[in-house]
Parts: structure tokens; C-alpha cells; sequence
């Protein structure tokens, strides 16, 4: 942008105000033919009470009335041709006039950059992260992005119009060839990235199609959460109906917050988990990030008990625990007819409820019940993982 000379018609009033008119110039970035330009074009300051702005475009057209907000000058205009326009903005308050000129470069429409999307890998399983990647966006519009299914993610784009969004497909999403679509919310441009839906790379023989929470399963297989346990002959289960035990549920958490960089410590954290465990560092990954802090024993010592089945109580405060939402106020009535308010993980479970992650077991009478100290299955929780991680 460049800034001209600025005209004034001269003080027409006979008494001199302390603070006289003032208009200074914005600069404004380019415009594009046929898309309205909706600037802040000039700040004003000083002058009389009741001051009025117009504009004058540059392009031939009639003089336009602008508005004043809170000192700066607000206009909407929207150019036919490209090319470089004188706009003019004047301001009068009844004692003084200003005026003061501003560039506006006005772009082709058809020279104006697509956005355009990419997904990162280009084939994956569903559960499987991604990343979604956009350039040329309007900076700062926010984005949504659709993903094969319908699944719908929001994103904003930076001050360069770029992005990047880590996502996952949602489960039951079908393999095959598919399309991911970004939607730029101001601009009202969409952009478009093929994806190739990979099927699972194994399945459970004891999880058929139809099966309660198969889809989710299926999601968290595909996420690298679980892969059961592999027969003699080369197929695998995942026994959704066996309870989960807390070293399980230790390891599940860890790989869905993506196996993130850890070295657990020389010396364990609770007395009944070994260095060697099989899922030392899940557990004492768990305990660094504060989500278990186990049993604190007569003796001084403290346990995980890694073998017993964690409830349905304790694994909401695990879920709680590891979505940090540590700000949540629970409400004064309970959500669930078992779950008083003081419940040792009242809180925890009243989140759990009000997120969409559980809805416990609805009665007849419209009431429900969470049962709080009953094991969690492994079906469950698979569909209480996929859950959580769709929070977002």
C-alpha cells in the first residue's frame, strides 16, 4: 500500500476545536475480482461528535457511505477488474473535513491461489493417525474439514493461510477410495485430497461384523492400541468379554496418547511391579503423568496391582485423569441413580457422563445406572477409548 497526499477543505467553523480532525490512513491487502473486500480502511481521531466517512473506490463507481467504529473507518466494496485503485476516504464532522488517499491492488480472481489440502501418509487403516495439511487459505478463516465418512473437524488457519491437523478416521469408516474435503469458512473456497482407506491389517476371529462395539475395536486395533492375542494358528482374539486389568489398561492409554517418548526409571514407582514387567514402562509412564498413583500400603510401600481387574469407578479416573480437564465442576445431581455426589470418583464420573464418553445403563423409568464397581470389559472399553480420543 501507498500513501498520497491528503486534502483538506479548510476549518469551517468559527471557534477552534482543541482536537481537531485527524485522519490517518490503513493500509489494506489485496483485493480479488468478484470477491467483496470488507476493510478497515482509515483511523479517525479528534474532531466533533458525529462524524461521517464515505469513500470513493477508485473505480468509477458512486460515492459510498462508510461507517466509524470505534475510530476507524469500515467500508465493503467489491471490484469488477484487477488492477490498482486510488480510494479516497473522507471524513467530516461539521467543522472539519479530511480527506486522505490509499492503494488498493485488486488481483484476478483466476490469478488468485486454490488452497489446496494434502494428506500425510495417503493410505492408511481406519484408527490409524494422519495428518491433514493445507496452504493458501484466508489467514485466520477457520477450516473445516470433512473426512471419509462425514466425520467433520474444525481447524484455523495461521497467519500464512497454512495448517496442519492430526486426525483419525472414525470407526466404521468403509475401506476403499475416499476423499477428504477442507471448506474455508470466510472465503467459502473448498479444496480436496483423495485418501485410500486401507482394511484392517488383521482382525479378531471372536469380533464378527455386527458384534456390539465391533466398529470400535476395529478402530483401536487399527490405532496400534491393542492387537490381542495371537493363536497357534495364526488368527487372533481380543476377548471383548474378559474384564481389562490395570497393566492392560496402563498399556492401552500409553499407545493411544501415541507411545510418546518415555524412559521409565531404574527404580519402580510400586513395589509389585518389576522392572522387567511386561508393561513397566506403560505402568510407570501412567504414574509419572499422574493418572494412577495406586494403593499406598500399611507398611509405607505402594502397589499398582497390575493383575486386577480395574473397575468401572477407577477407570473413569484414569479416562479423567488423562484428558486433563482437571477445571470440570460436577453438578449437584448425578447423572446416575448408583453414583452419589460423594462418591470418592463422583467428579470423574459425572465427566465421563456429561462428555458422551459413558451413558451408563438406562432404566425403564428413564433413570440410569453406572455401576461403579463393576470390572470393565475389554469390548467396553475399546468403545470408551474411541470415545475419548473423538473429544478431540
Amino acid at each position: 500500500m501507498h500513501l498520497m497526499a491528503v486534502a483538506d477543505d479548510g476549518d469551517r467553523s468559527v471557534i477552534e476545536t482543541a482536537a481537531p480532525l485527524t485522519v490517518t490512513a490503513r493500509e489494506v491487502g489485496p483485493a480479488t475480482t468478484g470477491v467483496e473486500l470488507s476493510a478497515m480502511l482509515a483511523d479517525v481521531t479528534g474532531g466533533a461528535p458525529g462524524a461521517r466517512a464515505s469513500v470513493s473506490w477508485g473505480d468509477g463507481g458512486d460515492l459510498d457511505d462508510a461507517g466509524i467504529t470505534d475510530g476507524v473507518v469500515n467500508a465493503a466494496h467489491t471490484y469488477s477488474e484487477p488492477g490498482t485503485y486510488a480510494v479516497t476516504v473522507t471524513v467530516d464532522d461539521d467543522t472539519l473535513s479530511r480527506s486522505v488517499e490509499l492503494e488498493v491492488v485488486v488481483e484476478d480472481e483466476a490469478a488468485a491461489t486454490p488452497p489446496t489440502i494434502q494428506a500425510s501418509p495417503d493410505s492408511v487403516v481406519v484408527g490409524a493417525p494422519l495428518t491433514v495439511t493445507g496452504r493458501d487459505f484466508t489467514a485466520g478463516e477457520d477450516v473445516t474439514v470433512t473426512l471419509p465418512g462425514g466425520e467433520k473437524q474444525s481447524v484455523t488457519a495461521g497467519d500464512d493461510g497454512a495448517f496442519a491437523l492430526r486426525v483419525s478416521l472414525a470407526a466404521g469408516t468403509q475401506p476403499g477410495t475416499a476423499t477428504i474435503t477442507a471448506l474455508g469458512g470466510e472465503s467459502g473456497v473448498a479444496a480436496e485430497a483423495a485418501l485410500t482407506v486401507l482394511p484392517p491389517a488383521f482382525t479378531f476371529v471372536d469380533v464378527p461384523p455386527g458384534l456390539l462395539f465391533h466398529d470400535e475395536i476395529t478402530w483401536l486395533a487399527g490405532r496400534g492400541v491393542t492387537t490381542g492375542w495371537e493363536l497357534g494358528d495364526g488368527t487372533r482374539e481380543y476377548r471383548p468379554l474378559a474384564p481389562i486389568n490395570r497393566d492392560a489398561m496402563a498399556a492401552f492409554l500409553y499407545r493411544l496418547a501415541g507411545s510418546p517418548d518415555f524412559t521409565a526409571p531404574t527404580v519402580s514407582p510400586f513395589v509389585d511391579v518389576a522392572t522387567d514387567n511386561q508393561f513397566y514402562r506403560e505402568i510407570a509412564w501412567l504414574h509419572a503423568q499422574k493418572i494412577s498413583t495406586g494403593w499406598a500400603e500399611a507398611d509405607g510401600s505402594v502397589t499398582f496391582r497390575p493383575l486386577q481387574p480395574i473397575a468401572r469407578d477407577a477407570m473413569a479416573a484414569f479416562l479423567f485423569r488423562y484428558a486433563q480437564v482437571g477445571d470440570y465442576q460436577a453438578p449437584a445431581t448425578s447423572a446416575f441413580t448408583d453414583v452419589d455426589p460423594g462418591n470418592q470418583f463422583y467428579r470423574e464420573i459425572s465427566w465421563l457422563a456429561e462428555s458422551g464418553v459413558s451413558t451408563g445403563w438406562k432404566g425403564n423409568d428413564g433413570t440410569a445406572i453406572y455401576r461403579p464397581l463393576t470390572p470393565i470389559n475389554r469390548d467396553a472399553m475399546a468403545a470408551f477409548m474411541y470415545r475419548l480420543d473423538r473429544l478431540g
